[in-house]
């Protein structure tokens, strides 16, 4: 099971389609219409699958998201480096959204900033090094392929047991 999409409200529903897809890759579909509730809306999606469903509708309450509240608090957006994470970071402030974490390593390792979308909605930009996972018994190096965990995704793995009850894992490189 994966996340399909995470839907917004919004009274700036061209202004949010045109950030997302400017600033973060995403792909829009047509405008959906639904003249009877006045309804309007978008999905954007994004690298992996994952959509953004943009949503518009005059009866909606106008509260703006607050930091520290329950619920949906921020998205967050995977960058391939620090570099890119600074990049978009400073992009973004030279085309006046707000920055309200400036970028920085946190405490769980990731390289991150926090903008504010045009409606309040926070965004994260971060980027988080691949963790290189090697065997400890060095014998067996040769025969079995070290490989690369990335928190963000999914994989799938599959290990010979009789090799693997032989030798153990461990973190190198982090």
């Amino acid at each position: 099971m994966k996340v399909h999409h995470i839907a917004l409200w919004t009274f700036r529903l061209e202004e949010l389609r045109t950030f997302y897809v400017r600033y973060f890759g995403g792909r829009s579909n047509e405008k959906y219409v639904n003249p009877r509730k006045g309804f309007e809306s978008y999905f954007i999606t994004f690298e992996g699958g994952v959509s953004l469903e943009l949503m518009s509708r005059p009866d909606v309450t106008d509260e703006a998201p607050e930091e520290n509240r329950r619920g949906l608090i921020h998205l967050a957006f995977s960058f391939t480096g620090e570099e890119d994470v600074l990049r978009i970071t400073e992009q973004l402030r030279n085309d006046d959204y707000r920055v309200v974490g400036e970028p920085r390593t946190s405490g769980d390792g990731y390289f991150e900033s926090v903008i504010l979308d045009p409606d309040g909605n926070r965004i994260e930009c971060v980027y988080k090094k691949a963790c290189r996972v090697s065997p400890s018994d060095d014998r067996l190096h040769g025969r079995l392929l070290s490989f690369y965990a990335l928190p963000l995704f999914d994989f799938n793995l599959t290990i010979d047991f009789s090799l693997f009850l032989r030798c153990t894992f461990r973190k190198v490189d982090c």
